[in-house]
């Protein structure tokens, strides 16, 4: 039987602080400054709340303590959200996009953490109908996902299986290779066929749902629990769509769209297992 996500205990915050060379103190003293240089930023919104302020502590773990790194990922955030609203904004779990969507597709956080503190995420086309694939909302469901991480989670790194046994020629067709610029992360790729031998050498059974050999439930039980997660954020995706940056206040010129999205830059390595 599945568990619901929950937030990691003390003792992986614990840990997670000190990977990073944090302690409760510096972590306060990082988000403080973080929210006075936000304000010092005319382009950038003005947030406030507790859960802001657990955004920001996420943001900097994710950026391993490098306020410099942080900053150009908050300020690539809320840039995004204006340039690239196909992708950041319409973040409603009650819309008919998102319900049709969850029927055909799932991206959710395994409930337990790996024994290194690692979050296994399960990506999967739960059939292979490409009928009315839009690769764009399946898009917003993982960055809307990765966006409710950002207030809870606390975990050193991200282990993705990507399972893409129902996906077929006609949902490759509908994938434009814009989408995937605009996704494009620095990941190293393993490919594993019918035999998971190795597969779970790295990954432990109680981090993978039943269906791959793994004892944390079925993927079916742990996606309806995630979609309640998700739905719980209903009124903050709303409210939180308002919150992005105003490229006419900008110092030093407009962002450079060409650049984040052109087609410079190379795939990443391939690795088959």
């Amino acid at each position: 039987m599945a568990n619901e996500f929950r937030a990691p205990n003390k003792d992986v915050v614990q840990k997670v602080w000190q990977e990073f060379g944090l302690n409760e103190q510096r972590v306060k003293e990082s988000v403080e400054a973080l929210k006075k240089w936000l304000a010092m930023q005319p382009h950038l919104p003005e947030e406030s709340g507790s859960l802001h302020e657990a955004r920001l502590e996420r943001w900097l773990i994710r950026c391993k303590n490098s306020m410099e790194r942080t900053k150009q990922s908050i300020d690539l955030y809320y840039t995004l959200k204006s340039l690239a609203p196909d992708l950041m904004c319409g973040w409603n779990p009650r819309s008919k996009w998102f319900q049709d969507t969850v029927q055909k597709f799932c991206f959710f956080p395994m409930p337990e953490l790996t024994p290194e503190g690692d979050r296994v995420i399960i990506a999967r086309y739960i059939n292979n109908d490409s009928t009315n694939f839009v690769p764009d909302d399946l898009n917003k469901i993982c960055l809307m996902t990765t966006e409710v991480r950002m207030c809870e989670e606390y975990c050193f790194t991200d282990i993705l299986i990507f399972d893409i046994e129902n996906y077929t020629l006609g949902h490759a067709s509908k994938v434009k290779f814009t989408t995937v610029k605009k996704i494009e992360v620095g990941l190293m790729i393993y490919v594993h066929g019918k035999d998971l031998t190795n597969f779970t050498k790295q990954v432990p059974q109680m981090c993978l749902p039943d269906y791959l050999g793994g004892t944390g439930g079925s993927f079916q039980e742990n996606w309806n629990l995630w979609l309640k997660k998700l739905d719980s954020y209903h009124d903050w995706f709303l409210q939180h769509e308002n919150f992005k940056s105003d490229e006419s206040k900008r110092q030093g010129g407009d962002f450079n769209f060409g650049d984040l999205f052109g087609f410079e830059g190379s795939f990443r390595k391939l690795n088959v297992d």
